[in-house]
């Protein structure tokens, strides 16, 4: 838990040493080596990271997690060929876990495989329904695309599920609304005011925080 803390706090190496007496203590536990593997990506250890997923593998090779985050790796390194095959692994594992099947169609679309990972992302839009993620991440591949209505249309449907939540609200499918506002429109008054209303949401929104000092500097 505390390796945990370090390493979002960015104390990388202070979390390895936390991560690397947990697994004296409890080397089974196939978490501890997968977050180990993060903070040695983190560190610029790659090998060191696929090292750390091979003995996760070893411990539980139908932990459909292991494959997500390896895949994830694979995917900040450009590997998408790899990260599609850990993503497919992910969910022929647990095809109810959303972010291997949307991280796999995103793979396929920076590959310039565009019409797949639409055919992707309409069949996950359909079995994820209610998931506001899926609206998020096809949004953001319409808006690459200059697809601006489309983009619209997905953000507002990721919006309202947010909406709709008690609590937990996600405010990212509003800072990317205003970005497309900003691009399209050029509309800086509607863009500062989601991010101004996405503030009132999460207060410490970093991406929020960043955006709407963007937008200010523009009209200055």
């Amino acid at each position: 838990m505390h390796g945990t803390y370090m390493f979002v706090m960015g104390e990388a190496k202070r979390a390895l040493e936390d991560l690397d007496r947990s697994i004296e203590l409890c080397p089974e536990n196939v978490q501890t080596w997968v977050k180990k593997a993060s903070v040695h990506v983190e560190l610029g250890d790659k090998d060191a990271a696929m090292a750390d997923f091979d003995r996760a593998v070893a411990l539980n090779a139908d932990d459909a997690d292991i494959y997500y985050h390896r895949g994830q790796v694979h995917f900040i390194l450009g590997e998408f060929e790899a990260a599609m095959s850990d993503y497919s692994k992910s969910t022929s594992l647990d095809d109810t876990f959303i972010f291997s099947q949307v991280q796999h169609a995103v793979a396929s679309y920076k590959l310039g495989n565009i019409a797949r990972s639409t055919a992707e992302f309409c069949r996950i839009l359909k079995k994820f329904s209610d998931s506001s993620e899926s609206y998020n991440y096809f949004g953001g591949l319409m808006l690459d695309q200059q697809r601006h209505e489309d983009a619209v249309a997905n953000f507002d449907k990721s919006i309202a599920l947010e909406q709709a939540k008690p609590k937990g609200k996600n405010v990212l499918p509003m800072i990317n609304k205003a970005l497309v506002l900003f691009q399209w429109k050029q509309d800086l008054t509607g863009a500062e005011q989601l991010c101004r209303d996405a503030l009132r949401i999460d207060p410490d929104c970093d991406v929020a925080i960043a955006t709407l000092a963007q937008l200010s500097l523009q009209q200055s």
